[in-house]
């Protein structure tokens, strides 16, 4: 029983397995926080860019609601990437602030080894 413990901690404890796992969680709050605000800038450019021909003409509300989720597409095809890419660059700054990586690169594990699981997720989105 001890040897078949001994494997599952072993599988589980692996240093890679850890690292991946502290980028993999390191992601998501940086990228919905990133999505949130530059859903938030892109939907106040609209609205400062379109505001004279939507409003004081007698529009009803519905047609201004429509034109605001009918441009949502668009600017997720904006806001995705951009968020990605600055929730990347948060979990590698948070590994780089902790020494993870200088303590990864001392046990001779690459970038390229490191840089996969992101890589993954990161199309994945």
């Amino acid at each position: 029983m001890s040897r078949l413990y001994g494997r599952y901690l072993a599988f589980f404890l692996c240093p890679m397995r850890l690292l991946h796992r502290m980028l993999l969680r390191a992601l998501p709050l940086p990228f919905f926080g990133a999505a949130g605000m530059l859903m938030f800038l892109l939907l106040l450019q609209l609205l400062i860019r379109y505001a004279r021909m939507l409003f004081g003409k007698g529009l009803p509300a519905s047609i201004i609601v429509d034109f605001f989720v009918y441009n949502l597409a668009f600017i997720l095809t904006l806001v995705v990437p951009m968020a990605t890419f600055v929730a990347v660059i948060v979990a590698f700054a948070q590994m780089a602030e902790s020494r993870a990586y200088t303590a990864a690169q001392a046990a001779g594990i690459a970038l390229r080894q490191l840089v996969w699981p992101v890589l993954v997720a990161a199309a994945l989105v």
